[in-house]
């Protein structure tokens, strides 16, 4: 998805000056993200002016609907993007089996209050293990105190 352009249309369909990162390809044709139009890729043509124009323009961070208000050059857009803290990104348990998608400015309470994965000490034992396995471990502690 483009960012917003301030103040000037981002996609000029008459001149076919279009951002070519920002387009899906289809057996030949690019779709445009802003009024899904698509274009035989034979009718884009590269231009390097009008690249550097649409370079310079000033737009919002793609994430302005959800609550980010930065403004900036659409050449600086991703990097921008890589600490926008309106950004969704995954959760740092992704590969412990976390699922949560959550906006990089509550990562944080996430980790810490809801995240599934996230650690926790047995009150039995001191142990760290994570929420989703604690249960389990707490049954299996006072299955085996049970019964010693």
């Amino acid at each position: 998805m483009a960012g917003f352009v301030k103040d000037t249309p981002l996609y000029d369909h008459s001149t076919r000056i279009l951002p070519p990162t920002h387009f899906s390809d289809r057996k030949g044709e690019l779709t445009c993200p802003s009024c899904e139009d698509t274009f035989d890729t034979r009718e884009i043509t590269r231009d390097h002016y009008s690249r550097k124009q649409v370079e310079k323009m000033i737009v919002f961070c793609i994430n302005k609907e959800i609550g980010c208000a930065d403004e900036m050059k659409m050449k600086d857009l991703d990097v921008h993007l890589e600490s926008c803290l309106f950004q969704p990104i995954e959760c740092l348990h992704k590969l412990q089996g976390c699922t949560a998608i959550v906006i990089r400015g509550q990562l944080a309470d996430h980790l810490q209050t809801e995240c599934q994965y996230r650690l926790t000490t047995c009150e039995f034992c001191s142990e760290e293990f994570a929420v989703v396995d604690i249960k389990v471990f707490i049954k299996f502690q006072l299955f085996v105190t049970c019964f010693r």
